[in-house]
């Protein structure tokens, strides 16, 4: 019951500037569920963490870094890749699955490592006309629609992503003459959105989105809880 109370992040002050955002009870309990997850060390995290929920990603990785650390098992829920650095200033990708409880799950988890950026990259539902497939979306704020951190964060606090991470991206984008669009993404708990149409076209209307998705807003609003930049390409 006493390791219970330690963990408790019910009065977490989200205005507080410490040194370290977690107990020791805290950072035990996270890089435990870490290990259990992604079938890696802790510490063979970098800085630097790309999320998705495809296994193409994975793979691409796995050929641009042949010698990443995987993990020792296949069974793992979300496994991750690490391109190790002896500054640890890498990058690691984990493949969260699909949610945003996954999300939520995992990024209350990589907190305690104090990651440098995270980047949501995957697909979405690009819903502008203008927009083809394969376009990309660079999120310049977030709809919040998932639902599971609304006791933690109340939905009136902005949530936008790191204005530098984006800053990057761009350039990036704009260096290989890829399309992209930078507007709103709507994060929806509901993957079959479309069978409820009118509900949520209100709010696609009201806010302005160019894509939907299930995770990015979860994991832009844990970043901003926990202090960790994050920003988000579709």
């Amino acid at each position: 019951p006493s390791l219970l109370k330690k963990i408790d992040e019910s009065d977490l002050d989200l205005t507080s500037k410490k040194l370290f955002l977690f107990g020791p009870e805290r950072v035990e309990l996270s890089i435990q569920r870490l290990e259990h997850y992604t079938g890696t060390r802790p510490e063979d995290f970098q800085r630097y963490v790309l999320l998705t929920n495809y296994k193409m990603h994975m793979d691409v990785f796995e050929t641009i870094f042949p010698d990443c650390e995987k993990p020792g098992q296949l069974d793992v829920q979300m496994p991750a890749y690490h391109h190790k650095t002896d500054n640890s200033d890498g990058v690691s990708i984990v493949n969260i699955g699909i949610g945003p409880s996954n999300a939520k799950n995992f990024t209350d988890h990589i907190a305690v490592l104090r990651p440098d950026a995270m980047l949501m990259v995957g697909h979405c539902a690009g819903i502008r006309n203008h927009q083809e497939i394969g376009d990309f979306v660079l999120a310049s704020g977030y709809m919040r629609n998932d639902r599971v951190l609304d006791d933690a964060l109340p939905l009136s606090v902005p949530i936008t992503p790191s204005f530098l991470l984006n800053r990057y991206l761009a350039r990036v984008l704009e260096e290989r003459n890829l399309t992209y669009r930078v507007g709103v993404v709507y994060t929806t708990v509901d993957r079959n959105w479309e069978l409820t149409l009118r509900g949520t076209l209100n709010d696609l209307n009201a806010s302005r989105s160019v894509a939907v998705d299930m995770e990015s807003a979860t994991v832009a609003a844990n970043g901003f809880r926990y202090r960790i930049p994050s920003a988000t390409l579709l």
